[in-house]
């Protein structure tokens, strides 16, 4: 396995024959349409063991877009010189699959998210977190009809968490509710024996607690809290979703989250290490790979990493240009960026830095900019979380197809129960 990108004026049938595969093969393992459309700059997964040298290759940059070492590309390569000639056929092993547990969130608070966006991902899931229930400022939890998909989450593999939020309905994380949670006894109270109840009407393994705008003089009460919680859950699993921070200054909305008492307390951590560029701002890359690699080191830091599950987005952004105040990106799936790419007619560029993928494209008269995860970010981060030996990975969210993180998923881990 290893990855490329469509040169200008390829087709996919030339990609196919460039790679020694099948185009079925190539638009397969890339959720690609069957008309075998590409446009330049296109990332692509290619599910085989032989490479044939381009010019500019080195043996670090092979090694890099295979998910292997110089060292493990050399073993497989006796005798390869220092320089490579284009045309050399090498050897590309596949990747060692580590163990590793994976939690993916269905939102079904969102339109368009059902069960069936779990089945894609079938035998690839530790937990499905069902997002979630949305617990009000007197510590209520209404209903969410979520029966269809923990039984999706089960048939995938995988063991259902009762995911629970302080999102009021227009989708903002309320830091009143998240303070009457917290600190009135009563809806404390509400909250956790609502939870147990539901744990045991529905049979979820677990909690996923993700209470977001935390003012910051409740640390330690959420850290209470959440001990609370897990004391009167027992053995089932308390997984605590909290944004990303590296450093105690930098990001005020994270302020309210003890990493270092949320991780005593928590079975797993989950960190949603993206939305640095985010619907409300400017356009840029949604999880940049230096920052990305600088809070797993600050949670890391502060959390065992045995407990550690790092996000990664499949959300793309689509922002109009100029970009005001006003505006506000569209979100789409990976899959629909690359659609609409191609359907446009435009190259897909990478920004080696922040080591993601953008593209521009005009709309009637409006010109706009959309930045999205593939195959290349993908593999960068997953070197960062295998070099820091983090329990697993997170995936926001299942409903936002991306067909090449599933390939890679499967081709470099080996899933594990929770």
């Amino acid at each position: 396995m290893y990855v490329t990108t469509v040169a200008p004026g390829e087709s996919l049938a030339q990609v196919a024959r460039r790679t020694g595969v099948t185009v079925e093969a190539l638009a397969g393992a890339n959720g690609l349409g069957t008309d075998g459309r590409v446009t330049p700059g296109l990332a692509l997964v290619v599910p085989s063991n032989q490479y044939v040298v381009q010019a500019g290759d080195t043996l670090f940059s092979i090694a890099r877009l295979s998910g292997l070492t110089v060292a493990e590309l050399r073993r497989a390569n006796p005798g390869l010189p220092q320089v490579l000639y284009p045309g050399r056929r090498l050897r590309i092993p596949d990747p060692p699959r580590r163990a590793a547990e994976v939690i993916g969130y269905l939102p079904l608070t969102d339109p368009g998210v059902t069960a069936d966006d779990v089945a894609p991902w079938r035998g690839g899931l530790t937990w499905v977190a069902l997002f979630s229930h949305l617990i009000d400022g007197e510590g209520n939890l209404p209903p969410i009809d979520d029966a269809a998909a923990i039984t999706a989450a089960r048939a995938a593999g995988a063991q259902p968490l009762l995911s629970i939020a302080n999102m009021e309905p227009g989708g903002a994380f309320s830091p009143e509710f998240a303070r009457r949670i917290i600190t009135v006894p009563e809806v404390r109270e509400r909250t956790i024996a609502s939870v147990v109840r539901l744990l045991n009407e529905k049979g979820y393994a677990g909690v996923d607690a993700d209470i977001e705008n935390i003012d910051a003089d409740l640390r330690q009460g959420y850290v209470d809290f959440l001990r609370e919680l897990k004391q009167r859950i027992g053995d089932r699993l308390l997984n605590v979703a909290v944004p990303p921070k590296y450093d105690e200054q930098t990001f005020a909305y994270a302020r309210g989250h003890d990493y270092a008492g949320i991780g005593r307390v928590a079975d797993r951590v989950y960190i949603m290490n993206y939305e640095f560029s985010w619907v409300g701002g400017p356009p840029g890359p949604i999880a940049p790979l230096p920052q990305y690699r600088r809070v797993l080191l600050y949670a890391a830091s502060l959390i065992d990493r045995a407990k550690l599950l790092a996000g990664i987005s499949t959300t793309a952004y689509d922002w109009e240009l100029p970009d005001t105040p006003e505006n506000r990106a569209r979100p789409l799936s990976h899959d629909a960026a690359v659609a609409l790419a191609i359907e446009r007619g435009v190259p897909i560029r990478y920004s080696e830095p922040q080591a993601s993928p953008w593209f521009r494209y005009t709309d009637g008269s409006v010109e706009r900019e959309v930045w999205f995860e593939d195959a290349r970010s993908l593999l960068a981060k997953f070197a960062v979380i295998r070099e820091l030996g983090l329990r697993g990975y997170g995936i926001w969210h299942l409903g936002a197809r991306n067909s090449g993180l599933i390939t890679l998923s499967r081709m470099l881990f080996t899933v594990s129960g929770g």
